[in-house]
């Protein structure tokens, strides 16, 4: 039992710390005098600790608010000579004050995440703090009652004498009255006693009168009540709490809130609510984390007697999110015998008791307005969508409205807007998307208008890689969850052009930004979908492109088979595709080692971009990338097979290409290249080489290619070997192989291995 009890000031110092149990437990070793492995054999009652490291508990237990009921405990359990002297000098006489109350008992037995805004709550509760009233809004099913009560409850224990705890302000009489009208159990929804009728001002000022024993307001004139009311508030200090504002009818809700704001400042006023209201103090509840959403999902779960595995808990909260009430009525669900499975379906249903419980009244309340449609569009987005995404896919043309009923939906806590943007959170787009699929000639005519949305966004930031092509690429990269769904969507409705149009823009972005496993998956659909249209040119470039990843990604017998393809293929798809493939069966060649073929296939590649131009419909500027690229494929083929100063010639021929067209990643490559061929001339020009590493490594790092850097790293490293500063070029060989593991570079990663091998012979 000792051991229990030390665990509990182990979390209360947490909470107030706002740290872990790990640190918890260094503040309890450094002020008992012992280490952090005794505390820990304390935490497991082996062995008890003396008399006077109980005292020190207690001592400490005391300075972070734990209440006498656990310090008695503590002493009691761990059989100290005179508890009740350790007690009186620390908590005082045992005195019991009697506070008027009737707070309901908690739902709760351990308060678990968003200590952050209870301490918040306190603060604000405290008399040097004239601020009311006090709002806590959110969605519902996220927490407003149960961190209201527990900073009620908090108070309570205070103003009896308890607890004594500076932070926690005492009053005189707590007051809770709640407007809600349903509650959910794991049996399903189920009205509450008298909601139907409606919550009124009348009933505000009975319970006013009941818990203050101030009968006179009730048997006063109506119009004399309010007085009376605030009257009886005001003749103590007061907290006083309205549950589920957004519950009572319009006309009375306007009533309580003037009277709440007309009640003097010593009267603490707290509302919780799913509609947001103006104060100067407002609690905004979101979700719980995902390690809040975990401990809570354990704890429910042992008090129930239900099995839970933290995995478990983990995929409860991947499909749930962080909604409190969600995630106990799934404990409740498998306290009631179903399967971990059943109950997440169960809880996460679109139209189940969950969902329909914490949206079904605040979608209500908008379905007649410009807000409804705008919901729905927001729940199309699966990443946080801008504003003016939302409002083009809604079909509202005043962008002024738009922006107004968005504020709506923020005020019913349905989303949240930040930095031009709106998120949603997954149980409620859940909920949101039943609500588009009902909605069937709203939702036709919104994809329409989210598709072309994306199409056009894509073509404007997509594009080739040129010159400080990761600022456009930055775009897409923050839109790239909601362009991937929106391609996906048109390969399940076969929208070719559609898909194509994004694919086309967004490949070379995709490509560089690691997105390899992704274009991958559209290939699957768009060279068959090509091929069944006669699309030969898309075909041929998605085999090539294919080929491409496959090489990347260092699978080579692979990318092989599907280069062969692709050169079959590009017979008919014109010059560009057709080069395309002799340079990509060149790289593949060059992997070999089969030098002397690979560069055979690259002049290939290259004579066929020298022919006749005029049957091309490609653009000049795509035949002027890709000769640069071949040419700086053949100085690196040139490298290999010893050739340095043709090596050389080809590569500034390659460079000058790169430069003229503005393409700055070929430039950076090719200047990497020509760095290795001083690194591997035998009167190489080691300054030479330095200085263009170097400068290449620092535009990648300015421009984020990782993939360069790694490149840089790695040459840099032959160039420490050569110079003969061997732990340097070990540390670069490193950090180069390190990097390409990450971006999924396994053939490169291999060979720095073998390197790094060589280098410590």
């Amino acid at each position: 039992m000792v051991g229990s009890l030390i665990n509990e000031l182990v979390y209360q110092i947490a909470a107030r710390d706002r740290t872990g149990p790990g640190a918890a437990v260094r503040r309890i070793a450094q002020h008992t005098g012992y280490s952090e492995a005794t505390v820990y054999r304390w935490r497991r009652n082996q062995p008890r600790p003396s008399a006077e490291t109980l005292e020190r508990l207690v001592q400490l237990g005391w300075s972070y608010g734990m209440e006498r009921r656990w310090a008695e405990q503590l002493l009691r359990y761990g059989q100290h000579p005179n508890a009740a002297e350790v007690l009186l000098e620390h908590y005082g006489p045992a005195q019991i004050r009697q506070i008027p109350h009737n707070l309901p008992p908690p739902a709760y037995s351990q308060f678990i995440g968003k200590n952050k805004e209870l301490s918040r709550l306190l603060e604000l509760l405290s008399p040097t703090k004239a601020v009311h009233p006090i709002v806590v809004d959110g969605i519902g099913g996220v927490g407003k009652t149960t961190l209201v009560l527990e900073a009620a409850y908090r108070c309570l224990r205070v103003s009896r004498g308890e607890v004594v705890d500076p932070q926690t302000p005492s009053f005189d009489a707590i007051i809770f009255i709640s407007a809600k009208q349903r509650a959910l159990t794991p049996y399903g929804i189920t009205s509450l006693p008298g909601g139907e009728a409606g919550f009124q001002l009348r009933h505000l000022f009975r319970e006013i009168a009941l818990v203050l024993n101030r009968h006179d307001i009730r048997r006063a004139k109506p119009d004399k009540q309010w007085e009376k009311a605030k009257d009886a508030l005001a003749n103590q200090r007061t907290l006083l709490i309205v549950d589920n504002l957004e519950t009572v009818p319009e006309s009375e809700r306007e009533a309580i809130l003037q009277f709440i704001f007309s009640l003097p400042v010593g009267v603490k006023a707290v509302i919780t609510t799913r509609e947001r209201i103006y104060s100067h103090a407002q609690i905004q509840l979101s979700e719980l984390s995902e390690e809040e959403a975990i401990e809570l999902l354990l704890h429910e779960a042992g008090r129930s007697g239900v099995s839970l595995t933290p995995q478990e808990a983990q995929r409860l909260y991947q499909r749930l999110g962080g909604i409190p009430m969600a995630l106990v009525y799934a404990i409740g669900q498998m306290a009631l015998g179903a399967p971990v499975d059943f109950a997440m379906a169960k809880a996460a249903a679109p139209q189940g008791d969950v969902a329909r419980f914490c949206f079904e009244e605040s979608v209500r309340l908008i379905q007649d307005r410009p807000a409804y449609p705008l919901l729905m569009a927001v729940a199309m987005f699966p990443k946080r969508p801008l504003d003016e995404a939302v409002i083009h896919v809604a079909g509202l043309a005043d962008n002024l409205v738009g922006q107004e009923e968005l504020v709506r939906l923020a005020k019913l806590n349905l989303i949240e807007r930040k930095d031009r943007r709106c998120r949603m959170l997954p149980l409620t787009r859940e909920y949101v998307l039943a609500e588009l699929s009902r909605n069937p000639n709203f939702e036709q005519e919104a994809r329409e208008r989210w598709v072309k949305w994306h199409v056009q966004l894509a073509q404007r930031w997509g594009g080739p890689d040129r010159e400080n092509y990761h600022i456009p690429f930055a775009r897409l990269r923050e839109e790239w969850e909601n362009i991937r769904s929106v391609v996906e969507w048109c390969m399940e409705n076969e929208r070719y052009e559609e898909a194509k149009s994004i694919w086309m823009a967004t490949m070379r972005f995709a490509r560089l930004d690691g997105e390899w496993e992704t274009l991958l998956s559209w290939l699957e659909w768009l060279i068959p979908a090509a091929e069944r249209r006669g699309d030969q040119r898309t075909m041929a470039y998605g085999l090539n492109l294919k080929v491409r990843l496959l090489y990347l990604m260092g699978r080579q017998e692979e990318a092989r088979e599907w280069a062969e393809q692709a050169w079959h293929m590009s017979s008919s798809a014109g010059t560009l595709n057709r080069a395309s493939a002799a340079r990509l069966i060149g790289c593949l060649l060059m992997r070999e080692n089969h030098l002397k073929e690979a560069l055979d296939w690259l002049r290939q590649g290259l004579h066929l971009l020298e022919g006749d131009e005029k049957e091309e419909e490609e653009g000049e500027e795509d035949r002027r990338r890709l000769r640069a690229a071949i040419m700086s494929h053949m100085g690196e083929c040139l490298i290999q097979l010893q050739e340095l100063g043709p090596a050389k010639e080809m590569l500034r021929k390659a460079l000058g290409e790169a430069e003229a067209i503005g393409w700055q990643r070929s430039r950076l490559i090719t200047q990497i290249r020509l760095a290795l061929v001083a690194i591997q001339e035998p009167a190489g020009d080691l300054n030479e080489a330095e200085r263009l590493l170097l400068s290449a490594r620092q535009e990648a790092e300015r421009i984020g290619d990782q993939e360069l850097v790694a490149f840089c790293k790695r040459f840099q490293a032959d160039l420490a070997m050569r110079k003969g500063e061997k732990d340097q070029a070990q540390q670069l060989a490193y950090e180069a192989m390190t990097l390409f593991q990450q971006l999924g570079m396994e053939w490169e990663a291999d060979m720095l291995r073998r390197s790094l091998e060589l280098y410590e012979l």
